[in-house]
């Protein structure tokens, strides 16, 4: 037995069933392992609200082979508007379709075997294309492959890379890819809705209706869009709400991405909305915690407006397990609400955006382990840290064991009162009287972690010419739990932050941070990439300049 699963790159899924299809003189009447009504196969159903050119993809699971395969499966492709049956083949060297079959053959069982190349690891794709109309109706059953061993190429914890690669479920949708060829990060809900469907895209089970794929206009006349926002034409695909009937005033349809990982600061919802007609409702955009469960608006418009695009953005920010849910409210017949082009802009937790800013996943970024005035070095550490009871268990930016941040490991040889000290670059921070930024404080923010019997200290500051301002003093175990300090660090010509943590009369003291920011300000290094920076002053030293002439 093969089992297999649905793909999120296609428009909807086969079905298991058994007996007659839905739609008469289409499908097969009965399945072929048992060929009784009982029994079961996959089929795909092409009635409402499938539309010409629909896909559905069954995918096998990965393996690992010896030998050469020979895949064999039964078919039934049967009904006066029936399409293709396609076969692929993914192994190392790509996607490649080694079987297809169209248009009417008949209502009985078909038998069909291929003899694969001979390869190491592949998968199995099957996939449906509906016809022109509801007659066309697609089955498969009885898959089996023969002359070779299988077995699963990647555990039950992980996820299978486009290119036949395993990485944790847990990294996927993580904003930063781990798969060679970026397959784990292609379903994740940034979608143009032209090549891959609803790229991930989950139709939520708690609403009243749902959201329909389209191109061109949509049904209503005065309402909805005649193109799409990617090509400008009516070739071009959307998503959007048909408000006709059956639907009723306060009728709500949600569809959501799969959960995100974690994200950065700067993370930003961009996508375009359609609200053309009359009879408009209501658009809402929420990020959805998975952590606690609270559901937050962060974008909402109602009302006509008018027969356009708008392309628009959402800060999404910092935030740990989440999901984005779009939210459409029906008003009345004229009210088909559409959106398009959805993406994610600088939410890698690992990605370094601004001089003092840092989440710890592709190292230290801008921030520097003194080399005076104290004792030992900050640490990246991931998941839990070496010493029992103390310590986080994993970090703020993504909340699970695979996460990194900084912090001080306080086991032997470190003794009591040694110091860790971590420096940020100098940097200049403006508060401008006009733009995005105006009438904000600038605000330098952070997340630390201090559990453990014996932990000490760690202080916060910020360095200037002036000299040291203290942010935060915090002594003593805080408890096993992400804590988080901010400051305003309005309009400063050159500063710079520290994070000295103390070591205590035991190991049973490592306190760490993470998610370290700036922002609601215009933030620019002091130094340009050229210079040399001097760390215990604000200077900036041309290294051409400083050259002495060879006599």
């Amino acid at each position: 037995a093969v089992v297999s699963t649905q793909s999120t790159g296609d428009q909807f899924d086969w079905t298991r069933h058994r007996g007659k299809t839905g739609t008469s003189n289409t499908g097969p009447n009965y399945d072929h392992t048992r060929g009784t009504p009982k029994g079961y196969y996959m089929y795909i159903e092409a009635s409402l609200p499938r539309v010409p050119g629909d896909r559905a993809i069954l995918t096998s699971p990965s393996f690992k082979t010896s030998g050469q395969c020979t895949l064999n499966f039964w078919y039934n492709i049967h009904g006066y508007t029936v399409k293709d049956l396609n076969v692929w083949l993914v192994n190392t060297t790509g996607q490649h379709m080694i079987w297809s079959k169209g248009g009417e053959q008949g209502s009985d069982w078909l038998f069909a075997s291929y003899k694969l190349p001979k390869m190491s690891k592949f998968q199995i794709m099957f996939e449906g294309v509906r016809g022109a109309n509801v007659g066309g109706d697609i089955a498969i059953d009885d898959i089996t492959f023969g002359g070779c061993t299988l077995e699963p190429l990647c555990p039950d914890d992980a996820f299978t890379c486009t290119a036949l690669e395993c990485i944790h479920k847990d990294k996927q949708c993580d904003f930063i890819s781990q798969c060679s060829d970026g397959s784990d990060e292609e379903l994740c809900g940034s979608c143009d809705f032209e090549t891959a469907g609803m790229c991930g895209l989950m139709q939520s089970e708690y609403d009243d209706f749902d959201f329909t794929l389209a191109n061109g206009a949509t049904a209503s006349q005065k309402t909805g869009p005649s193109t799409d926002n990617t090509l400008g034409t009516a070739a071009g695909h959307y998503i959007y709400i048909e408000s006709s009937y059956p639907q009723q005033a306060g009728d709500v349809a949600e569809i959501m991405t799969p959960v995100y990982k974690g994200s950065a600061p700067l993370c930003r919802l961009t996508f375009a909305y359609h609200m053309y007609g009359t009879g408009i409702g209501k658009l809402q955009v929420r990020i959805q915690s998975v952590t606690d469960g609270t559901s937050t608006v962060v974008w909402s418009h109602e009302g006509n407006s008018g027969d356009a695009w708008f392309p628009t953005a959402v800060q999404i920010g910092a935030q740990n397990q989440f999901q984005v849910v779009f939210s459409a409210t029906v008003g009345t017949y004229y009210g088909d609400i559409a959106i398009d082009d959805i993406n994610f802009v600088n939410c890698s937790p690992g990605d370094f955006y601004g001089p003092a800013d840092c989440s710890f996943e592709n190292g230290f970024c801008n921030y520097l382990n003194q080399r005076h005035e104290d004792n030992f070095d900050w640490t990246l550490g991931q998941g839990s840290t070496p010493s029992w009871d103390t310590g986080p268990g994993f970090d703020h930016t993504f909340n699970n064991s695979y996460g990194h941040y900084a912090y001080i490991e306080t086991s032997d040889p470190r003794i009591p009162d040694d110091k860790a000290i971590l420096t940020s670059a100098w940097i200049k921070t403006e508060n401008p009287a006009t733009g995005i930024y105006a009438g904000f404080n600038c605000s330098f923010s952070f997340w630390y972690h201090m559990n453990g019997p014996d932990v000490d200290s760690l202080e916060v500051a910020m360095i200037t010419a002036a000299g040291k301002t203290t942010l935060l003093q915090e002594k003593g175990s805080q408890g096993d739990q992400w804590l988080q300090g901010s400051a305003v660090v309005n309009d400063q010509d050159a500063a710079r932050f520290m994070f000295s943590g103390t070591r205590g009369k035991s190991f049973s003291g490592d306190i760490a941070i993470d998610d370290v920011s700036v922002r609601t300000c215009q933030i620019t290094p002091l130094c340009n990439e050229h210079d040399f920076m001097c760390l215990t002053v604000p200077n900036c030293i041309n290294p051409y300049s400083a050259l002495i002439p060879l006599l």
